[in-house]
C-alpha cells in the first residue's frame, strides 16, 4: 500500500515537473519574443534619432541661409530705398528749375510785350 501512495506521488510529482517543464518552455519563448521586440524597436528608435539629426541639421543649415538671405534683402531694400530718396530729389529739382524757367520766361514774354509798346 505504501509503495503505490508512493508511487502515485512520484507519478504526481513528474507530472508536475512536466507541466512546469511546460511553462518554463512557454516563458521562455516570450521572453526570446520580447527580446526581439526590444531588438527591433532599439534598432527602429536608433533610425529615428538618426533621422532625427538630419532633419535638425537640415533646419540649421536652411535657418542659417534664411538669414542669409533676410540679410541680402535688407542691404538690397535700403540700397533702392537710398536710391529712390535720391532720385526723388532730383526730380523735385527738375520740376523747381523748369517752374523757375517757366516763371523767368513768362516774365520775358511779359517785358518784352510792353518794350513793344
Amino acid at each position: 500500500k505504501q509503495s503505490r501512495v508512493v508511487q502515485e506521488e512520484i507519478t504526481a510529482a513528474i507530472a508536475n515537473d512536466v507541466g512546469k517543464d511546460s511553462e518554463i518552455a512557454r516563458l521562455t519563448t516570450e521572453l526570446s519574443k520580447s527580446n526581439n521586440e526590444v531588438v527591433a524597436l532599439k534598432k527602429q528608435l536608433k533610425e529615428m534619432t538618426s533621422e532625427s539629426g538630419v532633419v535638425r541639421s537640415a533646419k540649421d543649415a536652411a535657418t542659417a541661409k534664411l538669414g542669409e538671405i533676410t540679410k541680402k534683402f535688407e542691404v538690397a531694400k535700403l540700397f533702392w530705398k537710398t536710391w529712390w530718396e535720391e532720385e526723388k530729389k532730383k526730380m523735385y529739382n527738375i520740376v523747381a528749375e523748369n517752374t523757375a524757367l517757366k516763371i523767368r520766361l513768362r516774365e520775358n514774354e511779359v517785358e518784352s510785350s510792353r518794350l513793344k509798346k
